[in-house]
């Protein structure tokens, strides 16, 4: 059993935004594959949680997207806009990365784009709150 405290969270969930362009910035100098991407980060999690409407683009699935390039790279620095407010907490401030994302949808619903956030939540609670 592992017990985070709050900072520990606002650790984990600062570096949440940017586990594509980090995974892929690394992971592609030992081989990485797009396929293996969409496994880590998309199917094996939705089969993990229960999910069966998500983790694959299917007819009937709930259209959660995100809108990349893996070629674009950008440097993350205090200026670049992040969802959580305390920017300078990310392992990977300094770092160049690759795999810039433009856009992400949450069952369909555009929820970020260009480096704007949308102002309310749209997502659902997938996990019991203890």
């Amino acid at each position: 059993m592992y017990l985070l405290s709050e900072c520990h969270l606002k650790v984990i969930c600062e570096n949440l935004q940017f586990v594509l362009p980090v995974t892929w910035s690394y992971g592609k100098k030992y081989g990485v594959t797009l396929e293996q991407l969409a496994l880590w980060w998309s199917e094996r999690p939705a089969k993990i949680a229960g999910l069966k409407l998500k983790g694959a683009i299917a007819s009937g699935n709930l259209a959660d997207i995100v809108v990349w390039d893996p070629s674009a790279e950008f440097d993350l620095s205090d200026e670049y806009p992040v969802y959580i407010k305390h920017p300078s907490i990310s392992a990977y401030m300094g770092k160049r990365l690759a795999g810039k994302v433009f856009a992400t949808f949450v069952g369909g619903n555009l929820v970020y784009k260009e480096g704007k956030h949308s102002p309310t939540a749209c997502g659902v609670q997938i996990l019991a709150k203890r």
